[in-house]
């Protein structure tokens, strides 16, 4: 078979197309950006601002689903709730987990930047509450 100047330009226009690069392709995910307020000087934008540089080098895969975080931490609770029933562990142990079951929502509120502060004030007020605040200070 002989293939004949239209044949090979349009080849090479199916291989360019296949081969472009993905800068110039709009992928499906980023076509649609959230409307802004309307309002530039709005609290909401100033917060939104705020929050969103206090985010930032959160990793892609740290965003967990509501599902997934209350169904883990209606796990602690019962967990927490097992162990104060059927005195499983001793008062250190209860009071750790009721630190850690009250801080849970709360940690996955704050941006990323705040949440290794947030979990040592957590650890520290859990030392505070077990051995005192001589102790833990």
């Amino acid at each position: 078979m002989v293939e004949t100047a239209e044949d090979s330009t349009l080849r090479e226009q199916k291989l360019s197309s296949r081969h472009s690069a993905p800068s110039q392709q709009k992928l499906p995910h980023r076509q649609y950006q959230p409307q802004e307020s309307r309002e530039p000087g709005s609290l909401a934008n100033w917060l939104r601002s705020v929050y969103q540089k206090l985010d930032q080098g959160r990793p892609a895969h740290a965003h967990i689903s509501h599902r997934a975080f209350w169904s883990a931490w209606a796990y602690l609770a019962a967990l927490t709730g097992l162990v104060h029933v059927y005195r499983i562990e001793g008062r250190a142990f209860q009071i750790v987990l009721g630190t850690t079951l009250a801080t849970l929502p709360i940690y996955e509120i704050v941006p990323f930047r705040l949440k290794k502060p947030l979990a040592g004030f957590s650890a520290a007020v859990a030392l505070a509450m077990i051995f005192g605040y001589a102790t833990a200070a």
